[in-house]
């Protein structure tokens, strides 16, 4: 599941630069893998640890807010709709003003 959070990442690097999503640090170990992201409103940071537990976090940058916490421990295959929100949100944050997000809840630990 490692190396597959590494390809997807690399993979996407061009079409999300095209829609304003910078991919800052693709970082892997043995242990984990993470994978930052850089908006102009936001960042972000997927990791993926080799025991099967996913974190997913977009901070809005000039506040500060967590607009989206997710906590994910489950012993399957990769898959990119896990991830698709987080994707989402970034693409939306290039767009948007930072109030947007401030009203928003945060979603946290959600098991798969």
């Amino acid at each position: 599941m490692l190396k597959k959070l590494i390809e997807w990442a690399n993979n996407n690097k061009q079409l999300f630069e095209s829609k304003g999503i910078k991919t800052e640090k693709i970082f892997s170990n043995e242990y984990n893998v993470y994978v930052d992201h850089e908006t102009k409103n936001c960042i972000g940071r997927i990791i993926f640890n080799a025991e099967g537990y996913v974190d997913i976090e977009i901070i809005e940058i000039e506040s500060e807010v967590k607009i989206m916490y997710a906590h994910y421990a489950f012993q399957s295959d990769f898959f990119e709709d896990l991830i698709d929100s987080y994707i989402r949100i970034l693409i939306d944050s290039t767009n948007q003003l930072h109030s947007k997000y401030h009203d928003m809840p945060v979603k946290t630990d959600t098991k798969t």
